[in-house]
């Protein structure tokens, strides 16, 4: 049996269709499906924070404070700031990892500007979390004028009095004109119990 030039043609046509439609079906299961393992659980869900303090990020400015936690769960530690300077020198100086194109022709001049010691200690003063580098691999939340750089994360009980301590190491003065608040928020998918 012979298929006409007609046939063929409109075979073609409908599997480039429906090659299109199924493209189309990953793209919204990929919308629609919860992200997995720590990319999940870093998300938080834009709730108030524990925590939300103006900062310097010059070296040696040292930051106490105290919060009570609303409920149990992880916390994350978060430098937020504006979108002042360009955005390639922004997340160089934040440490933040972009994958650019081989042809990109930006690339970072020296170590990022944003590192510290910190600790969360509880209430009997005993450290609950604590490091003396940053998160280089955590999350970063990019919104439309604000980048939330995730620097730190701990577990937290309801009802608890914690106490954030963080010194930066590094002279991030720069950064400054970029207004970073220092924040505490719980993080997870629990929408519901805002």
């Amino acid at each position: 049996m012979r298929e006409t030039k007609e046939q063929i043609t409109t075979a073609a046509v409908i599997s480039h269709h429906c090659h299109m439609v199924v493209r189309l079906l990953v793209i919204i299961a990929m919308m629609l499906t919860p992200l997995s393992g720590r990319t999940q659980r870093e998300f938080h869900t834009w709730r108030k924070p524990e925590m939300d303090i103006p900062i310097s990020l010059a070296a040696g400015s040292t930051y106490t404070a105290t919060f009570q936690l609303k409920k149990k769960g992880e916390y994350a530690v978060i430098v937020q700031v504006a979108k002042r300077i360009s955005f390639d020198e922004l997340c160089c100086k934040l440490g933040i990892a972009i994958d650019y194109p081989r042809d990109h022709t930006y690339r970072c001049a020296g170590e990022p500007l944003l590192q510290a010691e910190w600790a969360v200690r509880g209430e009997d003063d005993e450290i609950v979390a604590h490091g003396d580098k940053l998160l280089t691999k955590s999350t970063s939340i990019f919104l439309n004028d604000y980048i939330l750089k995730y620097v730190a994360y701990f577990k937290g009980q309801s009802k608890k009095t914690y106490t954030l301590e963080i010194k930066f190491t590094k002279n991030g003065i720069p950064l400054n004109v970029c207004d970073p608040h220092l924040i505490v928020m719980r993080i997870g998918y629990d929408y519901m119990s805002m």
